[in-house]
């Protein structure tokens, strides 16, 4: 098993996270992709090198985004030969605890995605603002992507192998965080069996967001992209 952490300015976060996922999984390979973070993230994860077996750490110099360093990763991932791979944000809104349930789902699934908006799961950031757009961006984008689930934002998910194999990673377009659509609408196209997981969706433990609202517009319209795409192919 691989787990996927992008990070940019995490710090103050990515050790705490990094120890909690080993005492989960003792096993996993644990990948960061630090986009050569200012604040001194990847001198932290160097130093867990040396008390923390798995960890794999891979610094960008010269790009930059959410989406190709979450490319990056996988495609790391699959090179050391895992046959489950999840990702997660390594700020702490993504519970480390959460992460047993979707490895457990993919006994009966191909993609696990972990939603805040099951019945069971929750957003419980403090931001009533942030919630709400959240809210309306998902709304958009599920209506332009017609993938059946309820929490397509979702960063937190856990895929089998053959799943990151079948959708060609090498040629996805995304660059910032619109890479969970546009894998998201490749597994559905392709007929890989998705599955929503309740999760506890919280506000970052320590330092600010990178999410802006010129990246949300971005997002919306590259889901449009993708629809756009789909429409013309199909014609």
């Amino acid at each position: 098993m691989a787990i996927v952490l992008p990070t940019y300015n995490e710090a103050p976060n990515v050790d705490g996270i990094l120890r909690e996922l080993h005492g989960l999984f003792p096993d996993a390979a644990l990948v960061v992709v630090d986009d050569n973070s200012p604040d001194g993230t990847a001198k932290i994860v160097e130093g867990l090198n040396q008390t923390i077996p798995g960890v794999v750490l891979i610094v960008r110099q010269n790009e930059r985004g959410r989406g190709t360093a979450g490319k990056a990763g996988f495609q790391k991932a699959l090179g050391l030969g895992a046959r489950v791979i999840a990702e997660m944000d390594a700020d702490g809104s993504h519970s480390p605890g959460d992460l047993p349930l979707l490895v457990k789902a993919l006994d009966s699934c191909d993609v696990a995605v972990g939603s805040r908006y099951t019945s069971e799961g929750g957003d419980f950031r403090g931001s009533w603002g942030r919630r709400s757009l959240s809210r309306a961006s998902i709304l958009f984008v599920r209506a332009l992507l017609g993938v059946p689930v309820r929490d397509p934002n979702s960063g937190f998910r856990a895929f089998k192998r053959e799943v990151l194999e079948g959708i060609s990673l090498e040629t996805l377009k995304a660059k910032g965080p619109e890479i969970v659509h546009e894998v998201l609408m490749r597994a559905y196209r392709q007929g890989f069996r998705i599955k929503e997981v309740p999760i506890r969706f919280h506000d970052r433990r320590a330092g600010t967001s990178k999410l802006t609202l010129g990246q949300l517009l971005k997002s919306f319209l590259f889901a449009l992209y993708l629809r756009l795409t789909t429409i013309f192919y199909r014609s």
